[in-house]
């Protein structure tokens, strides 16, 4: 049965076999975040002909998303932001591209595999159309100020990989419109048509959808519907889980290069000076690992918590704070980060500390880069 297309959790429950589906469609909830999509069995048996179909061969007819026009007029002239770049994910017959061009910017991009349905933009100098599917499409990255994606997401094969490309495309502040069938449809109690189409892969509640837009980067600015639409008017967050790891994976590997010249420049200081360092966990630890750092000639160590549990690290001996007053150092290097200022207030109380050179960590590094 595969995995859930948004946690990836395989734990998938088989809720209902679509009767009278043409691809052996199976609808599946997922018990981890509750995302309910369809599995099929055939999908090379997919119906291609025009369909009003109470079924699940419905489809083909390309005349939904003029329908939902009003409702996205409505909402998006209820927002003073201004959108010079634009880009309409399925655009269908033209209706919305036809309007932004006319309406919001001569900088239009349209995406729609249908050669069939395009007549009426595909001449338009200001739209830009690729007549492919956009999974397949080339876009710029932190390029659009709006991405329209009305009644597509649910056709998607992969929805997660459909909203992560759309936040790579938006600018850092951009908006996302979306509109996306409501499974609270399963509710009302006069329905004699199939919900579960063919054409359709993956089926929204409002929890789920919101809860993992937000966890992937988006922020809601404005909600509404009914029994049969999910909108959801979106801005891009400024912070995102995959852009802060992909950031914190470089940074990471660049400072543990800069430690080496760090590590060489404190191994030429304890040549000559009685060098302490102030801090004898995880910045030391990273010393001494990718900073080559020669322990042997640490003066000593200064850790006024971690001394309670050991006596020493990497085989020096560890002390607290009055150890200074005992045995006064030429040179101090303060390892930490959010006591870095409170540790210099307490070494620079002590009698005869004028002298006494203090660095910290940030400085080294950022020097060494």
């Amino acid at each position: 049965m595969g995995k859930c297309d948004f946690c990836g959790n395989e734990n998938l429950d088989l809720v209902y076999d679509v009767v009278d589906s043409k691809i052996g469609a199976k609808v599946y909830s997922c018990l981890h975040c509750g995302l309910v999509q369809s599995k099929y069995g055939d999908k090379t048996n997919k119906h291609t002909y025009k369909s009003v179909s109470s079924g699940a061969d419905w489809g083909n007819v390309r005349h939904g998303k003029g329908i939902r026009l009003d409702a996205s007029i409505k909402i998006l002239q209820n927002h003073e932001k201004k959108f010079d770049t634009v880009l309409d994910i399925g655009s269908n017959r033209g209706h919305f591209v036809n309007w932004a061009v006319e309406n919001l910017t001569n900088n239009v991009d349209a995406i729609e595999p249908d050669k069939n349905v395009v007549d009426s933009y595909i001449n338009n100098p200001n739209i830009k159309l690729y007549q492919k599917k956009f999974e397949d499409v080339d876009l710029p990255n932190n390029y659009y100020d709006l991405v329209y994606c009305c009644h597509t997401l649910e056709h998607a094969d992969s929805a997660s990989d459909m909203i992560s490309k759309i936040h790579n495309v938006l600018k850092s502040d951009g908006y996302l419109y979306l509109d996306v069938p409501n499974l609270d449809v399963l509710s009302l109690n006069d329905t004699v048509e199939e919900f579960f189409i063919d054409k359709h892969t993956f089926h929204f509640g409002r929890k789920v959808l919101n809860d993992y837009l937000k966890a992937n980067g988006f922020e809601v600015l404005w909600q509404d519907g009914d029994n049969y639409n999910i909108i959801l008017l979106l801005r891009k967050s400024p912070l995102y889980v995959k852009d802060l790891v992909t950031n914190y994976k470089n940074t990471l590997f660049e400072n543990r290069n800069s430690l080496k010249r760090v590590g060489s420049k404190i191994n030429a200081l304890m040549l000559s000076k009685k060098v302490v360092l102030y801090g004898a966990t995880k910045i030391y630890d990273a010393l001494v690992k990718y900073g080559m750092l020669n322990c042997d000639n640490i003066h000593y160590l200064i850790d006024d918590y971690l001394v309670e549990y050991l006596p020493k690290v990497h085989n020096v001996n560890v002390y607290n704070y009055d150890k200074l007053k005992e045995d006064k150092p030429d040179h101090i290097i303060i390892l930490a980060r959010s006591a870095t200022d409170s540790i210099t207030e307490r070494i620079l109380e002590l009698d005869g500390f004028e002298d006494v050179s203090i660095q910290n960590f940030q400085e080294l590094l950022e020097s060494s880069k």
